[in-house]
């Protein structure tokens, strides 16, 4: 497999990775908010 390739695999997982902390992020202040109302 190239080093390219690799390397575009490496980065596509870390962006994904991010997303998914950011986005498990915004649901726990939602969470948080919602605790609140109640």
């Amino acid at each position: 497999m190239p080093t390219g390739t690799n390397a575009g695999w490496k980065t596509g997982w870390d962006e994904l990775r991010g997303r998914a902390y950011g986005l498990s992020a915004t649901l726990a202040e939602v969470a948080q908010m919602q605790a609140r109302q109640d």
